[in-house]
């Protein structure tokens, strides 16, 4: 998996078309993942068993990637987004903010 890893899990995702940038351990053992490939960044939950459960793309540079969650419990990402159907701006810097819900 390269430099990150969480103790007791042998393994969080496997491809070799992806990088592994951050994680969040959230309560009930799930786990949401950052990982990008040229061009786009993938979040993924992960349920209890290690399985994807959602998964969220964004059209993005991957330089600058940024990640995290507020108090309120709202993700964000702050990134260069390329236009695509979920985001208007084109080739320019910008936070996407979403949260999960059960």
């Amino acid at each position: 998996m390269g430099e990150l890893s969480i103790p007791g899990y042998r393994l969080l995702y496997g491809n070799a078309a992806y990088r592994m940038k951050d994680y969040f351990i959230l309560p009930n053992s799930r786990k949401l993942l950052l990982l990008s490939n040229a061009g786009q960044a993938v979040f993924m939950l992960l349920d209890e068993q290690h399985l994807p459960i959602d998964t969220l793309e964004f059209a993005s540079a991957p330089a600058n990637i940024q990640f995290w969650m507020d108090s309120d419990s709202t993700f964000s990402y702050n990134s260069i987004f390329y236009k695509s159907k979920c985001c208007p701006i084109n080739y320019k810097s910008g936070v996407a903010e979403f949260a999960i819900r059960h």
